[in-house]
């Protein structure tokens, strides 16, 4: 029994001495695993602070990846569609908002009285080109009455020549009264008749050679009234077609301003067309952003009435001066107070013509645009470089 006692007191005692041991093995050991986690957890704390330094400071380096803006819009050619002519309009097969093809007719003035301009023009360039015709002809005539006194000019000169042989041969028989008196003062009177004649017909041919002068004045008035009469047969046929106004594009109408029976005037408004799906997009970015902004670069597109779904485009150009530049009334800081506004540059976007989705894009819908300016670890960007890299894009 003693013995029993003994080990029962013996075990108690070695129980007794373990729990003492955990307990102070937890007593001393809990300000070592509490010493680590502190550790760990400032260590954590310090690399976050590190790292938070080195984005503030490398992000704000000016080159990027990209730069974006929501200072974006859809544009479009709108093209005001106007009367050329004026009258009467009998016809105008259009509705808002429907879609043509270029040459559909959108708008009819009535063109009975263009018709009949067209008509009197015709009748007058005949008869200019009847006074050409006629002026050719007489033309013609003059040249041959020309010739006709040249050759009576040649033929009396001949005449002249052998009286005057005539005459010195005479004179000189005279002393040996071969010839008589009678026949000297003859061939003496010849010539001189001859000679009058001769300055006549000389006088002939040089009227002649006027009229004809005169008569090549008249061909090129009558050229020139001719042409005067086709352009103008060619105007009144100009006025005639523009009594049809059609679209010189494919595109939408916007709105019609005109209804049949109205009286329109040259310069009133018919209808906007808008060439859709032909747009682009007009981002203003920052001055500061502009650096590294050049034409061919990439752009990615998201539009706000279409949300989850991205357009590709490029950079096609950059507006060479600032958007106030072009204001109405450009901003004067040359007196006053001074407050700098940072101002912002247009920058043109094309679409890639290949998105079966851009006939969704109108003119006037809000966008913003991402500019890829570069790409990879020389960009500046080490979050952005980073990021790509994880993403297995560098």
């Amino acid at each position: 029994m003693l013995r029993q006692s003994a080990a029962k007191s013996g075990d108690a005692t070695c129980r007794s001495r373990r729990r003492i041991k955990s307990r102070w093995a937890l007593i001393v050991g809990w300000p070592l695993v509490t010493t680590r986690v502190r550790m760990s957890r400032r260590f954590a704390m310090a690399s976050s602070v590190l790292f938070a330094s080195a984005v503030a400071v490398w992000y704000p380096i000016p080159y990027r990846d990209s730069v974006t803006t929501d200072d974006a819009y859809v544009r479009a050619d709108l093209t005001p569609l106007v009367s050329h002519v004026e009258g009467y309009l009998v016809d105008v097969p259009i509705r808002d908002n429907q879609r043509v093809r270029s040459g559909d007719l959108l708008a009819l003035v009535q063109d009975a009285d263009y018709r009949e301009k067209v008509a009197e023009a015709q009748a007058k360039s005949d008869l200019a080109a009847a006074a050409l015709v006629e002026s050719l002809s007489q033309k013609q005539y003059q040249q041959i009455q020309v010739e006709a006194a040249a050759a009576s000019l040649r033929a009396l000169q001949a005449e002249l020549d052998r009286a005057v042989a005539d005459h010195s041969r005479y004179h000189a028989l005279l002393p040996s009264g071969s010839v008589s008196r009678q026949q000297v003062d003859g061939i003496d009177a010849d010539v001189k008749r001859l000679s009058a004649n001769l300055a006549q017909r000389r006088a002939e041919w040089m009227a002649a050679q006027q009229r004809e002068k005169m008569s090549n004045a008249s061909i090129n008035k009558a050229r020139a009234n001719l042409q005067a009469a086709q352009s103008s047969l060619n105007l009144r046929n100009i006025d005639l077609g523009w009594t049809r106004i059609t679209s010189p594009v494919d595109g939408v109408i916007g709105e019609r301003h005109v209804r049949p029976g109205m009286y329109v005037r040259t310069g009133t408004l018919i209808a906007d067309v808008v060439p859709l799906p032909h747009v682009w997009v007009v981002a203003n970015f920052r001055e500061s952003e502009i650096t590294h902004i050049r034409p061919g670069q990439r752009v990615t597109i998201l539009v706000d009435s279409l949300p989850g779904q991205a357009f590709e485009g490029k950079v096609d150009s950059l507006q060479p001066a600032s958007g106030a530049q072009f204001a109405l009334l450009p901003a004067d800081n040359a007196t006053g107070n001074f407050t700098k506004v940072v101002q912002r540059f247009p920058v043109k976007i094309t679409l890639d013509p290949s998105q079966d989705s851009q006939s969704s894009l109108l003119p006037g819908m809000s966008v913003t645009t991402t500019i890829h300016t570069s790409t990879g670890l020389s960009s500046g960007n080490f979050i952005d470089w980073l990021t790509g890299w994880l993403r297995g894009r560098v």
